[in-house]
């Protein structure tokens, strides 16, 4: 049995109309992006235009969404239900439903809320709503089953205007989404934002972050907005995926971290509980608190974030400046990591995320959010264990 996939280099980054403009460069039809516009009821809200357009030395496809009519929905449900309620195929639908509560979610954890709370200001709009849906059909319609694509290209100064002000880069609603996803990252030199909030929300949604060997029979470019120094396009290559070398591809990946750690005996552990939450919210991969002994027989914690090499410096500086310590200890380290993934399911207690786990390119594992169990479970009037027990095996029926 063969399996029809597509691969997106990111070399410049990705957004919603950089995937878009790609996939519709590669011969996916408009029509198949204006029935799903139709579906949504948002023809007369919004129309795609397409231009051939040059980006250093290289022809692709911008896609500008124009927008006829404000959204009258903001929040996660809205949109979540606008599109559940859609005639759309049911890859499409659910993916994109995937990719906007990704969104929400990364809303919620950089703003300080509840899920329920996140309106979602620009990510919310309609070109944001026509990017996410009209790239799962523009797929679709190129008949891809799966989605891979490289490691996305971070720029670490600068700023973007947001519905909140003035932000660095990256968004934090951008480093929450790639991290909530897995996806690997890279620093590249300068000041613009290279991948938006949509553009990591629709990769989160579809994308396993490794490259595939594949028969390639169609190939698009989509072109950015800004002219930058270098080519400003996303490649997507669509083809038949070869399965042995895939496979291949999907072993465990080396990845390079840095370890920073401290000790701590002298901070009131109510406010020592939040460090590794300020920890992750700049940007850490992980962070803990452990017990231990110190010299003296004295009581004493470590504390330790796992940061990628490009954020080490932050973390550390946050760590001495929201801790008593005078200093912290920095260590280059390899860590060995599986593939992931996130798929949305249909269960007994309702929909919610499960997190595959892929090693060789075969799905070895899969967890529901545990967040979103504890929703659901009190939702039901169900204990957390049994819901938990239940929704596990039912994902694991599903995926292994």
């Amino acid at each position: 049995m063969t399996v029809r996939a597509a691969y997106f280099d990111c070399s410049s980054g990705a957004s919603g109309n950089m995937l878009l403009g790609a996939l519709l460069d590669a011969g996916a039809p408009d029509a198949a992006v204006e029935a799903a516009i139709r579906a949504l009821g948002l023809q007369d809200a919004a129309t795609v235009r397409r231009t051939r357009l040059t980006r250093g030395d290289v022809e692709a496809t911008h896609v500008d969404v124009e927008v006829h009519e404000p959204p009258r929905w903001r929040s996660v449900g809205d949109i979540d239900r606008l599109i559940a309620g859609a005639e759309l195929e049911e890859g499409v639908r659910e993916r994109a439903r995937l990719a906007f509560r990704l969104l929400g979610q990364a809303e919620a954890r950089a703003h300080g809320v509840a899920l329920e709370s996140v309106r979602l200001h620009e990510t919310g709009a309609v070109d944001a709503l026509v990017d996410v849906v009209g790239t799962f059909a523009a797929a679709d319609a190129l008949g891809v089953e799966a989605f891979y694509s490289s490691a996305l290209p971070l720029c670490h100064a600068g700023t973007v205007e947001s519905a909140h002000g003035t932000i660095p880069l990256p968004a934090p609603a951008t480093v929450n989404i790639l991290e909530a996803a897995g996806a690997p990252t890279y620093t590249r030199e300068g000041e613009v934002e290279l991948v938006t909030p949509t553009g990591a929300a629709i990769l989160g949604a579809c994308a396993v972050f490794e490259t595939p060997v594949i028969d390639a029979e169609r190939e698009g470019f989509g072109a950015g907005t800004a002219e930058l120094a270098w080519s400003n396009v996303l490649h997507v290559v669509v083809g038949e995926l070869r399965e042995e070398a895939a496979a291949r591809a999907g072993d465990l990946q080396v990845e390079q971290v840095v370890v920073i750690e401290t000790n701590i005996d002298d901070m009131a552990p109510n406010i020592l509980a939040d460090v590794p939450r300020r920890l992750l919210d700049a940007g850490a991969l992980d962070a803990f608190v452990s017990p231990v002994v110190m010299k003296k027989g004295r009581a004493a914690h470590v504390v330790t974030a796992v940061v990628a090499p490009a954020r080490a410096d932050a973390v550390a500086e946050l760590l001495i400046r929201e801790t008593s310590t005078l200093g912290v200890r920095m260590r280059d380290e390899r860590r060995l990591v599986a593939g992931r993934r996130l798929e949305r399911m249909t269960t007994s207690l309702g929909d919610l995320d499960v997190k595959l786990k892929l090693i060789g390119g075969r799905v070895v594992a899969a967890v529901p959010e545990m967040d979103q169990v504890r929703e659901l479970a009190e939702r039901a009037g169900v204990p957390l264990h049994e819901a938990h027990q239940r929704l596990g095996d039912e994902a694991r029926r599903k995926y292994l």
